[in-house]
């Protein structure tokens, strides 16, 4: 269910269908002009899966624990994900070894013996299998991520047919809808404005968004867990054949086998966060298809997988720096173009409903003005902090330095002091506001709910402090005003299709001030 800014909520869903496009445009341009191989074992087939998953994944939230877990950001997570998704050479543990144990885990056998001293001793000695015998054929890894994106393109084939019905629901309603604005012209109520509204919600995913993620954390894991293998990364490296490239890396490599381990068993994507479900889901694939095309499939053109071992050693490494968090000003053309969407039909509404007699601003075009004036808000708000969070600020650190330079009476230091003080002042606020609360329910509740209502106080405590600040954004203002703003909505659609706005107040258009007046013509 999408909730929040409606204009945001576009944004996000304009902005997906955009990276979808780019990983489209980058399969075909590696390919010639005249010729495709679309065989299943063809480096295209292979490549095009991959950016199937890009594009999948690109739906999912990662954990904080597998983005944060090293000093270098978000960076080494970019590069676990590279490659997973284009490698070819990198050799997999047995899938019974990744799951429970890796080689230098395995068990240990202790042998007594007597030291030079006469003392008696134990000697730790591993056993560790044959490198042969532990690790995947060659391909897997390939093969894994063409069955993966075979089964995930099966199960959208299956939701062709709800979607179908949706739409064709939605084209019905659309018809009534117009069919009855013109038949009912210069009058206050539209009958059948609420099927329209109604119909609208009728699509659904047709396909298990948790399933996908477990698949996708599955193959993720078996790549994380063969990485922690110091012979499986020189193995690996080996495959490179140029030395400086080789060096870059046997570097990035050993610092996402270092991350790999930082992470542990938790899972890398922890839920399905695309299409302005979550607020500020940015995805994977952009940073990726960015860094894709800036670094490689530029400057190579068409046809840019001719050298299929270069150009996979290219996704692999990418640029050194970079990672997965950064804000992109060319999302601003998403942005404005559902703004355009949303304030052009809010707009037209508005228009009717103004010049509709009687002429003026009333009950509904004064409805419509508060909706797309909290949705504007809203979207301003979310990009704002969005902005202001970004993991790449060097710009803003920049400001912020010139500011305390230029001006140190009104520089950033004083500013932090202030903010300090007012935030300091609002804790207090709120500490004996809830004390006193707190005394007036001592007076009339029983001790075994004051209890409890501690108890729930500490876990509330305890979940605030383990939220992030957008989190905290999110939870205290975002919400509850998207759900005013909700509420506001339905109240004035409901309003307008039963007929509630047949009053002199509304009818007499009194919300610009300076008197209305009734047209008896029309009431």
């Amino acid at each position: 269910m999408k909730r929040g800014s409606p204009i945001a909520s576009l944004a996000y869903t304009l902005w997906n269908i955009k990276v979808s496009g780019k990983c489209a445009m980058i399969a075909d341009m590696a390919t010639p002009y005249d010729s495709v191989d679309t065989t299943r074992d063809s480096n295209f087939a292979s490549i095009r899966d991959s950016l199937y998953l890009l594009v999948s994944l690109n739906q999912y939230s990662i954990s904080r624990t597998a983005m944060e877990t090293t000093s270098s950001g978000s960076k080494p997570a970019e590069g676990l994900l590279r490659v997973a998704l284009f490698s070819k050479d990198l050799r997999l543990l047995k899938r019974t070894e990744a799951v429970h144990e890796l080689q230098h885990q395995q068990p240990v056998v202790q042998t007594s013996g007597v030291d030079a001293h006469g003392r008696a001793h134990q000697v730790h000695i591993t056993t560790p299998t044959n490198a042969g015998t532990n690790l995947e054929p060659p391909d897997e890894l390939n093969s894994m991520r063409q069955e993966l994106a075979q089964e995930l393109r099966e199960s959208r084939r299956k939701g062709v047919v709800p979607v179908f019905v949706s739409s064709l629901w939605f084209v019905f309603a659309l018809a009534i809808s117009i069919q009855g604005a013109f038949g009912y012209i210069g009058e206050s109520a539209i009958a059948h404005d609420l099927a329209l509204v109604l119909c609208s919600i009728v699509d659904r995913n047709p396909a298990s968004a948790d399933d996908i993620r477990k698949k996708l954390n599955r193959l993720i894991d078996h790549v994380r867990k063969s990485l922690m293998d110091d012979q499986i990364r020189a193995a690996f490296v080996n495959t490179i054949d140029d030395v400086a490239e080789r060096t870059e890396m046997q570097w990035r490599i050993d610092d996402i086998g270092l991350h790999c381990k930082a992470m542990g068993d938790t899972p890398f994507f922890e839920s399905f966060s695309g299409q302005g479900r979550v607020k500020w889901h940015y995805g994977a694939a952009h940073a990726i298809l960015c860094d894709v095309e800036e670094i490689y499939v530029g400057p190579e053109g068409r046809n840019w997988l001719h050298n299929e071992g270069r150009a996979r050693t290219y996704l692999v490494l990418g640029k050194p720096s970079g990672g997965l968090e950064w804000f992109d000003y060319r999302e601003l053309v998403q942005v404005m173009a559902s703004f355009i969407c949303v304030g052009g039909t809010t707009f037209g509404a508005w228009i009717l409903s103004y010049f509709t007699p009687t002429v003026g601003l009333g009950c509904r075009s004064g409805g419509y003005t508060v909706f797309i004036a909290i949705a504007t808000i809203l979207l301003v708000m979310e990009m704002g902090i969005w902005w202001w969070m970004d993991a790449k600020k060097d710009h803003l650190r920049h400001l912020q330095r010139r500011a305390t330079l230029i001006n140190t009476h009104f520089g950033l230091n004083r500013f932090q002091v202030a903010w300090a003080n007012i935030s300091n002042g609002f804790r207090r606020l709120a500490g004996l506001c809830f004390a006193v609360f707190v005394t007036i329910i001592s007076a009339i509740l029983p001790r075994m709910v004051i209890a409890a209502l501690k108890r729930m106080r500490r876990r509330s405590e305890d979940w605030f402090a383990s939220l992030r600040t957008q989190q905290r954004w999110d939870y205290c203002f975002f919400r509850p005003v998207e759900i005013g703003n909700t509420v506001w909505l339905l109240y004035r659609i409901l309003a307008q299709t039963f007929g509630s706005d047949e009053t002199c107040a509304c009818m007499s258009s009194l919300w610009a001030g300076g008197g209305g007046y009734v047209d008896m013509q029309f009431w």
